[in-house]
C-alpha cells in the first residue's frame, strides 16, 4: 500500500514562522510551494525539498528570501526542473546582486542562448574573490570559469560552451558574500 502524498500545501497560507527547518519529501502529486509564501524566511534554520517528482514551483517569496538572505543549509534533488537545485530555484526567484555589498547592478550574460561563445558582464565596487559557475540541471558543475580574486571595476569574462550539448543550465557568480544566479541556454 502505497503512503498518502500531498497534492498542496495551500492549507499553511497563515503559517508567519517555522523556527526550524522545512523538509518536504516524496509527494509524488506535489507541483508547487504556494502555501509557504508567508513564512519570515529568518525564522527558517534550513531547507530539504527533494524527491518530488511533479515539484516544479519553487520560486515562492519565503524560499526565495531564504536563499538570497541566508545562504544557509539547503537540498533540492530529485524535483522536476525548476526546483531541482539551489542555482535553477536562484535563477526563477531572480536573486541578484545588491548595489551595497559590492556589486553594481546585476551579472549580464550575452548572447542567451548562444550555440558556443557566451560573454559574462559584470562590475564590482570592492575587490572580491569571485567564483563564476555554471551547473545542468541536476546541480552538477560543468565549468567553473572563474575562481580568483579581482580587483574592483568592469569585468568581462568570455566561455566557450562547445562540447555542452542543447539545453538549459545555469550560471551562478559569487563575489564576497554575495551572489547572482541565473539560466543559459545552449543550442546547437
Amino acid at each position: 500500500m502505497a503512503l498518502p502524498s500531498l497534492t498542496s500545501l495551500s492549507g499553511l497560507e497563515n503559517l508567519t514562522s517555522i523556527g526550524g527547518s522545512i523538509v518536504i519529501s516524496g509527494n509524488n502529486a506535489l507541483t508547487s510551494l504556494t502555501g509557504l509564501n508567508n513564512i519570515d524566511p529568518y525564522s527558517i534554520t534550513g531547507l530539504s525539498i527533494g524527491n518530488n517528482v511533479s515539484l516544479s514551483i519553487c520560486d515562492i517569496q519565503s524560499i526565495c528570501s531564504y536563499l538570497s538572505t541566508h545562504g544557509g543549509i539547503e537540498f533540492f534533488q530529485g524535483n522536476a526542473l525548476g526546483c531541482n537545485n539551489r542555482v535553477g530555484v536562484e535563477a526563477d526567484c531572480g536573486v541578484g546582486i545588491d548595489d551595497n555589498n559590492g556589486f553594481e547592478g546585476q551579472l549580464c550574460i550575452y548572447p542567451n542562448p548562444a550555440s558556443n561563445i557566451l560573454t559574462f558582464s559584470f562590475t564590482l565596487n570592492q575587490s572580491a574573490l569571485v567564483n563564476l559557475e555554471v551547473t545542468n540541471q541536476v546541480g552538477q558543475v560543468v565549468a567553473t570559469i572563474l575562481d580568483e580574486s579581482i580587483s574592483e571595476g568592469k569585468h568581462q569574462v568570455t566561455w566557450n560552451a562547445e562540447g555542452l550539448p542543447s539545453g538549459i543550465y545555469f550560471y551562478r557568480l559569487k563575489a564576497g558574500n554575495r551572489s547572482s544566479a541565473g539560466k543559459m541556454f545552449v543550442m546547437r
